[in-house]
């Protein structure tokens, strides 16, 4: 299809109900009309919620000195608490 053939598919389609024939051959009316934007509603009314990001400083402020005890008896918890803060102290 060539872009005549497809702008004139529009105008006797007219899909939009814009009302191309009323406008006969008033041409920048026409263009105007095929050039306009229509409305369109933003589908979402609320942003969503990103979770906040847990640190290590968020983890170790939240519990008591005989959790965190507990927690630094598991093998391997002290190299990862260090590679968490080496990372940016991110959990």
């Amino acid at each position: 299809m060539t872009r005549i053939e497809i702008i004139r598919s529009e105008i006797t389609n007219d899909p939009t109900d814009v009302g191309y024939a009323a406008l006969g051959q008033d041409y920048p009316a026409i263009a105007a009309a095929m050039n306009a934007r229509p409305m369109v509603d933003n589908p979402q009314t609320e942003a969503a919620q990103v979770p906040k990001r847990l640190t290590m400083t968020d983890i170790f402020t939240a519990i008591t000195p005989t959790e965190a005890r507990a927690l630094y008896g598991i093998p391997g918890f002290r190299n990862d608490v260090k590679r968490a803060v080496e990372a940016g102290d991110r959990a």
